[in-house]
């Protein structure tokens, strides 16, 4: 005899074993179940569902305790670093349009020597900057794909794990600005964990070239991850961010790749949340402005941030110097 059941592997049982009394235990399944396109709809509106979980979940306004770091590199090599321990404060007006403001408790900034580069301006402010780091704290303001005429686009597709669906989106048109994203999402309430999100190098040829005020500029990558956290009362905040942008910079002296790296930790929610005074708001757009001002060494405690093995080893020798 066999017993089957939809979650949990066949077990064969020979009928002259089987008594009144006895025992028969079955072995969970732990497979994964093969990638299927259900249909478009349906997987983009189970996102869309998730999403909106997710938000109604999020806490805003709120005021967030982080510690927040950014690369700046030209031509492939590290020109700046900055880091900073920041008190962030985020709400949203009637029409949902989320403002971000920073109070910076202390900051470090050092100049890399850069191997080779042509002259760069150096006060020149990352388009992810402390401000625009959290600037996805609501996951719907991440790409079209989440518009409600992104079927036409993309294509959705979802994968079942053990505690989680994993949602991957693909453009299939040729249009500039087009993200893939993968989305993973928890099977218990529906709400959004993680997002993974890029414009890969096979696609970079579709972005238009700009013209900016001394130079033609062209969006060559753009990527960034982000992780959502539960709070002890079951609320949910952006908890981790890490974004990547990079651009080609032509005009008649140069020709460059300038790219912009940030990352943001949210390691603590304070007790205290009524918002600080427009007065202690940080009011230049780049950390790197504010220069290397600090009382204690927070990077030692606060740093949780993904990092690569080359900015870890820049973090470390300056770490090393601030030290010595």
């Amino acid at each position: 005899m066999t017993i089957s059941h939809v979650s949990y592997a066949d077990t064969v049982i020979a009928i002259a074993d089987l008594t009144y009394d006895k025992l028969v235990c079955l072995k969970k399944k732990e497979e994964i179940l093969d990638e299927v396109i259900i249909t478009p709809n349906s997987v983009f509106d189970f996102l869309l569902t998730s999403i909106k979980k997710t938000e109604e979940k999020l806490i805003l306004p709120i005021k967030l305790n982080a510690y927040y770091k950014e690369f700046i590199k030209n031509n492939n090599s590290f020109i700046r670093f900055c880091d900073a321990d920041v008190i962030y404060h985020l709400r949203q007006d009637k029409k949902e349009n989320l403002s971000i403001n920073g109070s910076v408790v202390g900051s470090r900034a050092y100049r890399i020597p850069a191997v080779e580069a042509n002259e760069i301006d150096f006060e020149i402010i990352s388009p992810i900057g402390y401000q625009k780091a959290l600037k996805f704290y609501k996951p719907s303001k991440i790409g079209r794909f989440t518009n409600l005429d992104a079927p036409k686009k993309y294509d959705y597709f979802l994968q079942e794990y053990k505690k989680s669906y994993a949602v991957r989106v693909n453009p299939k048109e040729h249009e500039d600005g087009l993200f893939e994203a993968n989305i993973l999402i928890n099977k218990y309430d529906s709400t959004v964990t993680s997002i993974n999100f890029l414009i890969p190098e096979h696609r970079s040829h579709l972005t238009k070239e700009r013209n900016a005020i001394v130079a033609k500029v062209k969006i060559t990558s753009n990527s960034g991850y982000l992780y959502y956290s539960y709070t002890p009362g079951g609320n949910i905040f952006l908890s981790h961010s890490r974004l990547e942008y990079t651009l080609s910079v032509k005009n008649k002296n140069t020709d460059d790749l300038l790219s912009f790296i940030s990352g943001v930790n949210i390691y603590e929610i304070p007790e205290d949340q009524e918002p600080f005074p427009k007065s202690k708001a940080y009011k230049n757009k780049s950390i790197y402005k504010r220069g290397t001002d600090y009382l204690s060494a927070y990077w030692l405690e606060k740093s949780l941030i993904t990092l690569t093995e080359k900015e870890k080893k820049i973090i470390q020798e300056i770490s090393n110097l601030n030290s010595e």
